[in-house]
């Protein structure tokens, strides 16, 4: 990467995924879960950001809560923040004490309550920023963002792969083609998953017929040489 023609190589990860108004949204909230809390999300496929409309926003939070999530709201999200954010060389990044830990184990670091059996902690995001809410996190951390529509989901998605993941992935929920064309001509992320678990559907799976890898090429939107998953 310092010569700046790295010939094979993985660009950074910031996998996001949308929940669009017609999403089977139990269907979607389970594969999210699923797909984050693998290897408690080390994997740079591994949902980042959730963007769900306004339209299925409330029932979509319901269905993460059946499915071992818990909304970090208040003092406590703040108290979750400091936790999960460290200065390293003046800058704001991921904490590496908490990297890979359990939900149990972050919330007893942030000295805050959750229920028990909780797998995933949830933040609602305001708009994407340089904050780690919007980076890649590897550690079962989630933000969510709630979108007016599906333009406004496509912006949030935008926002948030320019400041970190460009060229790497993005997923949506939804059976509208023309969102899921659109997407494929607009979004500058190699791999599109459509109703997708993305940790498994970008890195190669049975049911995409993508070759497997842990290699995945962003492209020059990500400084790589090649799209490909380099298997």
């Amino acid at each position: 990467y310092s010569s700046g023609t790295p010939a094979y190589g993985v660009g950074q990860g910031n996998a996001c995924a949308i929940v669009a108004e017609d999403a089977d949204v139990a269907e979607a909230a389970k594969m999210i879960c699923g797909s984050k809390l693998f290897d408690y999300a080390t994997s740079c496929s591994s949902e980042n950001a959730v963007i769900p409309v306004e339209a299925v926003y409330d029932q979509f939070m319901a269905e993460m809560k059946k499915n071992g999530c818990y909304l970090v709201t208040g003092e406590d999200r703040e108290k979750l923040k400091t936790t999960v954010e460290a200065q390293r060389q003046g800058k704001i990044a991921l904490n590496p004490d908490i990297i890979a830990k359990s939900a149990q184990v972050i919330a007893d670091g942030a000295g805050i309550s959750i229920p028990e059996g909780t797998d995933i902690l949830l933040v609602e995001g305001m708009e994407p920023s340089s904050a780690t809410s919007s980076m890649t996190k590897d550690l079962p951390v989630l933000t969510v963002y709630k979108a007016k529509d599906f333009k406004d989901a496509y912006r949030i998605l935008v926002e948030l792969t320019n400041l970190v993941g460009r060229g790497h992935s993005c997923g949506i929920h939804t059976y509208k083609h023309e969102y899921i064309e659109f997407l494929g001509e607009h979004m500058k992320s190699s791999r599109i998953t459509v109703r997708q678990s993305m940790s498994a559907g970008n890195g190669g799976h049975p049911f995409n017929r993508m070759p497997s890898t842990a290699t995945l090429g962003c492209g020059t939107w990500g400084g790589n040489s090649t799209t490909e998953n380099v298997h």
